[in-house]
C-alpha cells in the first residue's frame, strides 16, 4: 500500500475511499503562499486508485475483484515520516475481513552517490477482528530498505504472528503430502528487491521485482514472487500526478497452503493493473 493527497483526499480516505501514492507539490497563487508552503519542513501527500486485485507480495486478497487502495502520508525534512493506508479486501480472504488499514513511520535518509536508507515499522490492521479460534490476523513488521540508483533492497520481519498462523489456529497434522508445521509463526520475513529502468524516449518506466516470502515454522507457505511490470506518469488536462500499470506475477507457492475453502487458489500466476492519482 502506499501514500499521497492533501485536505480533498484526507476527506476522501475518512469516507472510505483509498489511495497509494507520492505526493507533488501543486502550484498556488502569487500572494508568496507558494514559497511559504515549500519553505515548511512539514510536508502532507497522498494517493488514490483501482486496482485489478489487492496482492500482497503476490498472494491475491482480493480474489481477483477491483480493490479501492489510498494512503496519505506525512514527512518531515529531518527524515521522519507517519502514514496511513486504506484497502478493501475479499471477504473469503482473511478470516472474512473485507477492509485493511495499515499504519506506518518510520525515519529516511539521504546519502551522496544517490544512497538511501530507510527504517519503519508498519502494522497490517483488520478494524472488524474479525479472526479463527481466537487468533487475531493483525500483523506488525520491521522493515529496512537500501535504495541505490535503479536498485532496491528491502528487508520485512514480523513482530507477531504471521496473520493468525500458529498451532491453535491451524492444530496439528498434514496439508496435502506436506508436514502442517507447529509453534508460533513470529520472526516470518520477506526479502526482496527490485530494479526500475525507463525505456527511452517514451517515459515508460520497467520495473522487475523478486521476493521470498519466510514464515516461520511453516515451511509449507514459504513461496518466491517474481513480477516485470511497466508504469507511465501522464497528465489528464491539467490535472498532474496520474500513473497507470500493468504487472505480470509469477509465484511458486504451493497450492495446498494458498487454497480458499472454495477451491480458489490465490497464489496463481495473474496479470495485474491499476490507476492512481497522486497529489
Amino acid at each position: 500500500m502506499r501514500r499521497k493527497k492533501t485536505a480533498c483526499l484526507l476527506a476522501a480516505v475518512l469516507s472510505g475511499l483509498s489511495a497509494c501514492g507520492q505526493a507533488e507539490e501543486g502550484s498556488m497563487t502569487a500572494t508568496g503562499e507558494g514559497d511559504a508552503f515549500s519553505a515548511s519542513p512539514h510536508h502532507l501527500s497522498g494517493n488514490a486508485g483501482l486496482y485489478s486485485d489487492y496482492l500482497f507480495r503476490g498472494i491475491s486478497y482480493g480474489r481477483g475483484h477491483v480493490t479501492a487502495q489510498a494512503a496519505i502520508d506525512y514527512s518531515h525534512d529531518n527524515g521522519f515520516f507517519l502514514g496511513l493506508g486504506y484497502t478493501n479486501v475479499n471477504k473469503d480472504a482473511i478470516y472474512g475481513n473485507t477492509y485493511e488499514i495499515d499504519l506506518y513511520g518510520g525515519w529516511k535518509k539521504a546519502f551522496a552517490n544517490e544512497l538511501t536508507l530507510t527504517t519503519g515499522l508498519i502494522t497490517y490492521y483488520y478494524p472488524q477482528n474479525n479472526h479463527y479460534v481466537h487468533q487475531h490476523p493483525h500483523v506488525t513488521e520491521l522493515n529496512a530498505a537500501v535504495d541505490y540508483k535503479q536498485f532496491n533492497l528491502k528487508y520485512s520481519h514480523s513482530l507477531t504472528d504471521w496473520f493468525g498462523v500458529n498451532t491453535v489456529s491451524m492444530g496439528h497434522g498434514m496439508i496435502g503430502h506436506h508436514e502442517m508445521g507447529t509453534g508460533d509463526s513470529k520472526g516470518s520475513h520477506y526479502i526482496e528487491a527490485s530494479y526500475t529502468t525507463q525505456w527511452p524516449d517514451t517515459g515508460i518506466n520497467w520495473v522487475f521485482h523478486v521476493g521470498h516470502q519466510s514464515v516461520h515454522n511453516y515451511h509449507i507457505a514459504d513461496y518466491t514472487d517474481y513480477s516485470v511490470g511497466i508504469n507511465k506518469d501522464f497528465a489528464i488536462g491539467s490535472l498532474k500526478g496520474w500513473n497507470a500499470g500493468l504487472s505480470y506475477f509469477v509465484l511458486d507457492a504451493d497450492d495446498d497452503w494458498y487454497v480458499a475453502g472454495d477451491g480458489y487458489k490465490t497464489a496463481r500466476n495473474k496479470l495485474f493493473g491499476y490507476l492512481r492519482l497522486s497529489m
